[in-house]
């Protein structure tokens, strides 16, 4: 909206008594209507055959209040009419689209158009035009923030079509609140001299970029877009599928009854969207376990090698698979792993908590001397026990 047509509303107001207190129509502030938290963690933004995976900018607000419109009305107040949203955001004579997510979890699309630019006063400000028509916004959501809200203004809204106009000096924009479920969204815009609002009488000051933004606000990722076509965002990556990795803690050599600890966190994804884990511990084609983490702990009942298993699912349905081996030995009724090295028993005796000796049953009956030759033979420890009683009766 251009200065010129503020002032003419302004004192058209001021002229109305009572009515000039009075906040214009559409001005943002109170309760949001209620919209469903997104499903979604990845979206994708397409145009022609080119597919960006994109994330929405995380806020600790609401997106009205991310968005900042400020005019005499608002609280802090400004005569600009203008957002004061971050200027990461922003293109001086350009054009940016992002998703905004809010804490309640509720995704929002945002469009800011030009760069606030204090610095530029006067009434012969050059004016810049743009018209998006939208197909496909889902039924769950709705226009929240109109820039400008005065009455008079000369922007033109619609569910599906909105026609903006300002001068060179403040930003235009909008935000559509509550996409949410598996809709496919189309924006087709018209620039400068084919927009609706473009006016010949007056100076012109041409939009020359539009940018898709993701990530973080404060240096977000910047996807340029041909302001000649059309751009669809939807959920959902672009397609990749993943690429599944898995290690295991204590593949070497684990006992019966003991934890094993899978991970698949060194699964890479294009899209990143990972969005299960599908666990089949012994390999035999039957999912044991399916999480939304990339690690998993699990215990074997019996001994033997297995060859596990995890199925990486992505948000299209994609997947990739990746193995490991797990060695399981017969456990001691502690749990821990009876493998042997060099013909002893490991773990055969183990410390009591009064600093004593366990004594397991390859000891003596009897003794505190443990047998440390399982070679000996039944007529050896026989003859063991016949040496022991002799000696008694002397």
């Amino acid at each position: 909206m251009s200065g010129r047509t503020a002032v003419i509303a302004l004192l058209l107001l001021s002229t109305l008594g009572t009515a000039a207190a009075l906040p214009p129509p559409g001005l943002p502030g109170g309760d949001l209507p209620d919209a469903p938290a997104s499903e979604h963690d990845v979206y994708a933004v397409e145009q022609g055959d080119t597919c960006v995976a994109v994330k929405p900018i995380q806020g600790n607000e609401n997106v009205v209040r991310f968005y900042d419109y400020r005019n005499p009305y608002t609280e802090p107040s400004d005569w600009s009419y203008s957002s004061f949203a971050p200027s990461s955001l922003t293109r001086e004579n350009g054009s940016t689209m992002f998703l905004y997510e809010a804490p309640d979890g509720v995704v929002s699309l945002v469009i800011l158009h030009d760069r606030r630019r204090a610095g530029r006063t006067g009434e012969n400000l050059p004016m810049s035009a743009v018209s998006f028509r939208f197909d496909g916004l889902p039924e769950s959501g709705r226009w929240v923030l109109m820039d400008d809200t005065y009455e008079g203004r000369e922007d033109r809204w619609s569910r599906n079509r909105i026609d903006w106009t300002w001068t060179g000096s403040r930003i235009d924009g909008a935000v559509f609140r509550g996409l949410s479920g598996d809709f496919r969204t189309t924006v087709s815009p018209s620039w400068n001299e084919d927009a609706a609002l473009h006016d010949p009488r007056f100076g012109s000051e041409p939009v020359n970029s539009w940018t898709f933004l993701s990530g973080s606000a404060s240096d977000p990722t910047e996807t340029d877009l041909d302001m000649g076509a059309p751009v669809t965002v939807h959920p959902g990556g672009c397609g990749a599928p993943p690429e599944a990795a898995l290690s295991v803690r204590g593949a070497g050599g684990v006992g019966t009854g003991e934890s094993v600890t899978f991970d698949a966190s060194g699964t890479s994804d294009p899209d990143g969207d990972v969005a299960a884990y599908r666990w089949d511990f012994d390999g035999d084609g039957t999912v044991d376990q399916t999480t939304n983490e990339s690690t998993v702990d699990h215990a074997y009942e019996t001994p033997g090698e297995r060859t596990a298993r995890v199925t990486v699912v992505d948000g299209e349905g994609q997947t990739d698979e990746a193995n490991a081996t797990v060695r399981v030995a017969e456990g001691t009724t502690d749990g821990r792993s009876s493998t042997t090295s060099n013909g002893r028993t490991s773990g055969s005796a183990d410390e009591s908590t009064d600093g004593g000796v366990t004594l397991e049953p390859n000891a003596l009956p009897g003794t505190d001397v443990l047998v440390e030759h399982p070679e000996w033979t039944t007529v050896g420890v026989a003859l063991a026990l016949l040496a022991g009683a002799v000696a008694a009766r002397r």
